[in-house]
């Protein structure tokens, strides 16, 4: 069958894991490998064989090592890996006997920006350098509907693998193939806004063949027709419990829905205004003057924020260090905005209500998810007129994650509380009159959007009742009460559970923030840290110590009194 929904519970952004890409040899050898053999007869079963591999994100044809990706970094650019998913790809085709997957001498790679109803879309096309187009005017432009940069004539790798089966055997082949990221200065050259990021996909071809079937249609909507000349087609992210091949809404992964590309890197250095050096050898914030004028968000299609960080400028080697480059003694880091959560003037800052709605990578486009090192609210400060986040680096860079809304998977069931969102730790379910027996915090039979009814954080999003603080006296409650509502919009319509019940254009339930529609450069945000004259988001006043520090401030600062900046953000770090 074409699609059928996962009866599995969706994995959080906590519980995803980032595989580091694959830096892997050329497998000159691969036909013998690659047959499609019927799905029946592979007897995988469980576990999830290509996620062990380090593919846990499933596009709608193959799958891939991570769910966004940064055009360079200080370490370099970034192999994007691709592997062939045999069951799914038997289920969306059948079972061709007689296919095989070309070496990579004979694949070009596409990558796509923007969505399949967009009128014109942008790309960059990855050739093999025997075979690469002289100029841009060789390309097929699909009716006109691609914007194409120049070639790239870099090429693909590859290599061929065995998964092992649950009884430990060796089992089914897992053919990977893989390619350079475009650089920064190659993305910058395609448009005429001088940078490309959000959302994309990535289509393989055989070199004759430009990717016309998935410019104006999605990927799961992929002909089978088209079968024999795309090998990979990765945009949407589907969820990849075991035997799940299903493309529809119902399938797709709740916490990465698509394929992103994230838009420029911060230098924490040029961010932070003051500091708490551990010792004289520590690096400073920068001088007063020359701080960073912007900060850059990756606005993730499904309305979540990712801020890729530079922390090296700040960082000291660590004593005795061995390696090369030595590895960097840890710092807490700090930093807050005024930025707000809507476009309206009056709707206040970002509130992230607890650590479960943030995450990080330890690099950029790899690592893994949870958060480690530290990264949590922060109340520091206690500034209720900005959003304050906290943490800590001993990396040299790290990619953070905002998310706008969390499902929850724990109810409790009996009692005060019953039916309401918890965690069974900290967050733990009251009894009343009633026995723990018949009282208890448990998995629910399906992940729901809950939000706060009642209280200071009412019709907020939540995922346990200490989100929901109350107001006047009377608590709030996490419960779920959600509603579709079309992207981008407050208006509900029917009752949901989350988004499987809801239409491909809403989504169930409200945001913490929402940031989509907002973006003022290519797939992301670039916020200016001083607020100026005509703007109409406000800021806050940036005075250390002073009676106005944290103050709302509006255009010019007239209420910060002298030589005191009306700011959007800023940073610190401690000891």
């Amino acid at each position: 069958m074409r699609s059928q929904r996962s009866t599995a519970v969706l994995a959080s952004a906590g519980c995803l894991a980032l595989v580091c890409a694959l830096n892997l040899e050329v497998s000159p050898a691969e036909a013998s490998c690659n047959q499609i053999p019927d799905p029946t007869a592979l007897g995988l079963g469980q576990p999830d064989y290509l996620s062990q591999k380090g593919f846990p994100f499933r596009g709608a044809l193959g799958r891939i090592d991570g769910p966004f990706a940064t055009p360079e970094s200080p370490t370099g650019q970034r192999k994007v890996s691709l592997a062939q998913d045999l069951v799914c790809r038997a289920e969306l085709f059948g079972p061709e006997n007689g296919y095989s997957l070309p070496s990579p001498d004979k694949l070009r790679a596409t990558i796509m920006f923007g969505r399949p109803g967009d009128s014109v879309r942008h790309a960059l096309a990855v050739f093999p350098e025997a075979d690469c187009p002289g100029s841009v005017g060789e390309l097929d432009t699909c009716g006109g509907k691609l914007h194409y940069g120049d070639p790239i004539c870099t090429g693909m790798g590859g290599t061929t693998g065995k998964a092992e089966q649950s009884s430990g055997k060796e089992g089914v082949p897992v053919v990977t193939r893989s390619f350079e990221f475009p650089s920064a200065e190659q993305l910058s050259a395609v448009d005429d806004a001088g940078r490309l990021a959000g959302a994309a996909t990535i289509v393989v071809t055989d070199l004759e063949t430009p990717p016309c079937a998935v410019v104006s249609s999605p990927c799961r909507n992929l002909p089978a027709s088209e079968s024999a000349s795309i090998h990979f087609c990765v945009g949407e992210f589907f969820a990849t419990s075991p035997g799940n091949c299903g493309t529809e809404r119902a399938d797709v992964d709740l916490s990465f829905s698509h394929l992103s590309v994230t838009v420029l890197e911060n230098d924490f250095r040029k961010i932070c205004t003051k500091h708490v050096p551990p010792s004289s050898s520590t690096p400073d914030c920068v001088a007063a003057g020359a701080h960073a004028d912007e900060l850059f968000l990756t606005v993730l299609p499904g309305g979540n924020a990712l801020l890729a960080m530079n922390w090296e400028t700040i960082l000291a080697d660590k004593p005795g260090s061995t390696t090369v480059p030595p590895e960097k003694k840890q710092r807490n880091v700090f930093g807050s905005s005024a930025f707000g959560r809507t476009a309206h003037a009056g709707a206040g800052p970002i509130h992230i209500p607890g650590k479960e709605f943030l995450a990080s990578s330890k690099s950029h486009g790899g690592g893994s998810f949870p958060t480690k090192p530290r990264f949590d609210r922060e109340s520091r400060l206690g500034h209720g007129n900005e959003l304050e986040l906290g943490g800590n680096a001993d990396k040299r860079q790290s990619t953070l994650l905002l998310m706008r809304r969390k499902p929850v998977e724990n109810v409790c069931s009996g009692g005060p509380r019953d039916t309401e969102a918890c965690d069974g730790g900290r967050d733990a379910c009251e009894c009343g009159t009633l026995t723990p027996a018949h009282c208890k915090c448990s998995k629910a039979g399906q992940s729901a959007y809950f939000i706060c009814i009642g209280g200071a954080r009412h019709g907020f999003p939540c995922s346990r009742g200490d989100h929901c603080p109350p107001k006047g006296g009377s608590y709030g409650r996490c419960l779920q009460k959600t509603r579709c509502r079309a992207l981008g919009s407050g208006v509900p319509s029917v009752d949901c559970k989350d988004d499987a019940d809801c239409g491909w254009i809403e989504e169930c339930g409200p945001g913490l923030f929402e940031l989509r529609g907002r973006e003022n450069i290519p797939g992301g945000i670039a916020i200016k840290r001083k607020v100026q004259v005509g703007d109409t988001d406000t800021g806050v006043c940036d005075a250390p110590g002073g009676l106005v520090d944290g103050v709302v401030c509006t255009a010019g600062g007239s209420l910060c009194g002298a030589n005191v900046d009306c700011v959007r953000f800023r940073a610190d770090t401690g000891q």
